[in-house]
C-alpha cells in the first residue's frame, strides 16, 4: 500500500480501529509526519505506530493506548488526562507542556523523553522506565504521583518533592508605612 500523508485519511484509520493498515499506510520517510491537534479522545489504539509523528496539541485524554510507539516525535501539548497507557515507547520524544494527569503510564520506556514542563500529578508511573529521561525534576508532580522503583528513575531525582505549588502561601501584604 501507498504511504498516505494526508492527515484525515489517517484519522479515520486510526478512528475505526484500523491500526495495522495506519502502520503500513503512513510516511515513514525522514520528515515528520504532521498529525497535530487531532482528537483521538476515549479512543482504544492497539500496536499503532506514531514514530516521527508530531502529535502536538492532541487530545488523548481517557485513551486507552497498548504497545503504542512514539519514538523520536514531537508529543508537545498532548493531554494524556486519565489514559490507561501501557508498555508504549516514549524514546527521543518532546513531552513539554503535556498533560498526564491521573493517568496510568505502565511498563513505558522513556529513554531521552523531554519531560520540561510536563504535568505528572496523580500519574500512576509505575514499572516505567524514566532513569534517562530529560528534565524530569521541571515537571508539576504531586504526593498522589505514584512513582517507579529507585532504578527506574534518574540520578539525584527526589520524587518526595512536591512541584505541584499546592502548598505555597502568599506572603503577608507589605504594611510598613513610608509617609514622612
Amino acid at each position: 500500500m501507498g504511504n498516505l500523508t494526508n492527515k484525515d485519511e489517517l484519522l479515520k484509520l486510526l478512528r475505526a480501529g484500523l491500526f495495522e493498515k495506519f502502520n503500513e499506510s503512513r510516511s515513514y520517510d525522514e520528515e515528520i509526519l504532521d498529525l497535530t491537534e487531532i482528537d483521538l479522545k476515549e479512543s482504544v489504539i492497539n500496536g499503532a505506530n506514531f514514530d516521527k509523528v508530531d502529535l502536538s496539541g492532541s487530545d488523548i485524554s481517557d485513551a486507552e493506548l497498548n504497545d503504542v510507539s512514539f519514538n523520536g516525535s514531537d508529543l508537545s501539548t498532548v493531554n494524556f488526562s486519565h489514559a490507561i497507557i501501557t508498555d508504549c515507547n516514549f524514546s527521543d520524544t518532546i513531552l513539554e507542556g503535556s498533560i498526564f494527569t491521573s493517568a496510568s503510564l505502565i511498563s513505558c520506556d522513556f529513554t531521552a523523553a523531554e519531560f520540561n514542563g510536563a504535568n505528572i500529578c496523580g500519574t500512576d508511573l509505575t514499572g516505567s522506565d524514566l532513569s534517562l529521561s530529560e528534565n524530569l525534576m521541571n515537571t508539576t508532580y504531586n504526593k498522589n504521583t505514584v512513582w517507579p522503583s529507585d532504578e527506574f528513575l534518574p540520578d539525584e531525582f527526589d520524587p518526595e518533592y512536591d512541584s505541584s505549588f499546592a502548598e505555597l502561601e502568599d506572603e503577608p501584604e507589605f504594611t510598613e508605612d513610608l509617609s514622612y
